[in-house]
């Protein structure tokens, strides 16, 4: 079996206490290169819940008796049954959209003397406006705020029903921002990540444009 290391700095770690993470790097030493590969970490019995996601090893011949030097990286959640951490993120951001799904594209077309193609349905502003140059001119689209709602939380098992449920209109947990007009969410993706012997999902919601998402199309079926 292994045996710790005793330079100070042997074991270091770290703890999201909104999440209940623990993750530790714990150095210690084995006497062969077997032991180094599949042997053990000593003394884990305060960590045992957590899982060893990584280790690395190096040989150590400065001594006296040729050892190997390891670092194992274990990581999850100390009691996972009864995990029940989340937190909670707002982003604002923007994209490039189409002129004609502008909220005021009405006015633009007024303002700036556009026209509507018959064939492409795409807008068309004149050059000029009374021999001065249209600042209209050309643009075909234009920057819509957006705001994104993020949920990340634990659970122990993957939950299969998440294919069912994005891409699909929504109402986000916590207390998301209120939403003007017609405007609602649509639950984008949802990704899991395994920390040991937890997961770790993130759920992102999208707010939509001013119409809302069509229910159409990303009405819950």
């Amino acid at each position: 079996m292994g045996t710790s290391l005793a330079e100070p700095g042997s074991f270091t770690g770290s703890v999201d206490p909104k999440l209940g993470l623990t993750a530790l790097k714990i150095k210690w030493a084995a006497a062969s290169l077997q032991e180094a590969i599949t042997g053990a970490i000593p003394d884990s019995g305060a960590f045992a819940m957590l899982v060893e996601v990584s280790r690395t090893f190096e040989r150590d011949a400065s001594g006296s008796n040729v050892r190997w030097k390891v670092t194992s990286t274990v990581e999850g959640h100390q009691t996972p049954d009864a995990a029940d951490g989340e937190e909670y993120e707002v982003q604002f951001s923007t994209g490039e959209d189409k002129l004609e799904t502008c909220e005021t594209f009405d006015l633009v077309l007024d303002a700036y003397k556009g026209n509507i193609d018959s064939q492409t349905g795409r807008v068309k502003f004149p050059q000029k406006i009374d021999g001065e140059r249209n600042p209209a001119h050309g643009i075909e689209t234009f920057y819509n705020g957006g705001l994104t709602w993020v949920k990340k939380w634990t659970a122990t098992k993957l939950d299969p029903s998440f294919s069912d449920r994005v891409g699909k209109i929504d109402n986000p947990p916590g207390n998301p921002p209120e939403l003007k007009g017609n405007r609602n969410w649509l639950l984008l993706r949802i990704t899991g990540n395994k920390r040991g012997n937890i997961w770790v999902y993130t759920a992102h919601w999208l707010q939509s444009g001013p119409y809302g998402w069509l229910p159409e199309i990303y009405a819950p079926r």
